[in-house]
């Protein structure tokens, strides 16, 4: 009990452990395998083989996790959300965001600031280019419950490396 007191979630969260739920703000549910884990984020595959990028404050529950029998000072990357975010803006990827009101947005991360990063809405399954962009937003970091990976799903790679 006494070692349980002093950890965190993301000291406890298991990558390449058993499929966990999470509850999100915004009513989000998602199951999955976390495959990575950082200072304030994890990244969760889902059954489809979809990365999920999520922000530790916008959970409301982890359904079935074990606790993981290490201390936690070994896990846990010292890389902030913004870092995470950075790898998908330069990898370019295809993503989709949801934030903690249930809206959310296809499209590409154009560019990531200290506390929010510029996504420019398009078809999921189109290039961004100017013809097939539909509008632009600026999404602060504290509004995002989730942003999934959609770029290895269309076939261009296996996702950004996290870090």
């Amino acid at each position: 009990r006494a070692r349980l007191a002093g950890l965190a979630a993301t000291q406890s969260l298991d990558p390449g452990g058993s499929p966990v739920g999470f509850r999100l703000l915004g009513g989000l549910a998602l199951e999955g395998r976390v495959t990575d884990v950082g200072a304030d984020w994890c990244v969760v595959v889902d059954g489809v083989g979809r990365s999920w990028l999520i922000p530790l404050t916008a959970l409301q529950r982890i359904d079935g996790m074990a606790w993981a029998a290490t201390s936690g000072q070994e896990m846990g990357r010292r890389f902030r959300f913004g870092f995470a975010i950075r790898a998908l803006a330069r990898d370019r990827a295809v993503v989709q965001v949801h934030d903690i009101t249930g809206w959310h947005a296809s499209g590409t991360i154009d560019a990531v600031g200290a506390d929010h990063f510029d996504i420019s809405e398009h078809p999921i399954d189109l290039p961004r280019r100017a013809a097939n962009v539909r509008s632009r937003h600026v999404v602060p970091f504290s509004a995002v419950a989730a942003i999934a990976d959609h770029t290895a799903s269309l076939g261009s790679g296996a996702g950004p490396s996290w870090g």
